[in-house]
């Protein structure tokens, strides 16, 4: 696996038309490129980065979203997958690490779960599975059409929108779903790490 080393993130145009608080890509006029405003999000992030998103797909090309993460942060990867499939998490998490910029790398805390499916699938379980997407920026919060990995050199397939939620109520309740989430998969022993201090 090549060892991606950016010495500053990418520029990023943002290809998205902006009402007040939704912002929609036209595939129509563009077609498959990088819509650009995830990336300028990943840019302002200061402290956190949480990312809800139902696919974490084992395709490199993918991962370039987060060459635009400027600051040493927490990064969250929260997503579905079964542990039948647990070596595409460990590919990820190789990928956003090969995708982080070099100077930064070192004081960030970056951690990929998810809800094993193995465990919870069946008439008598619980059903965790998660169908929507959202980004938690800092103490901004959204929710975004398509998958984070689309808002990369991949390109988007389709049109797609991203709003911004701006509502404490609102925040409130991603952010206690995401925390239990966020603890379904810890307690299902899913989460890849790479603590501050360690490459």
């Amino acid at each position: 696996m090549p060892q991606i080393n950016f010495g500053s993130s990418p520029s990023t145009t943002d290809k998205m038309q902006h009402g007040v608080n939704y912002a929609l890509f036209d595939h129509s006029i563009y077609g498959n490129v990088d819509p650009g405003y995830y990336g300028i999000l990943l840019e302002t992030a200061q402290n956190r980065v949480y990312i809800w998103d139902p696919y974490c797909n084992d395709n490199s090309n993918q991962y370039d979203v987060f060459s635009h993460i400027r600051e040493p942060l927490d990064l969250v990867v929260l997503t579905n997958c079964s542990s039948d499939k647990d070596q595409r998490m460990v590919n990820g998490l190789n990928y956003i690490k090969q995708n982080i910029i070099t100077s930064i790398l070192s004081d960030m805390k970056i951690s990929l779960m998810y809800v094993d499916s193995k465990i919870h699938q069946g008439p008598n379980n619980v059903n965790y599975f998660l169908h929507d997407r959202f980004l938690i920026v800092d103490d901004r919060y959204f929710l975004v059409g398509t998958s984070w990995g689309y808002y990369s050199s991949q390109g988007a397939p389709g049109t797609t929108g991203i709003y911004e939620i701006t509502e404490d109520g609102d925040k409130l309740l991603i952010q206690s779903m995401f925390d239990k989430y966020r603890q379904v998969a810890e307690n299902d022993g899913t989460v890849k790490m790479k603590p501050i201090g360690r490459l």
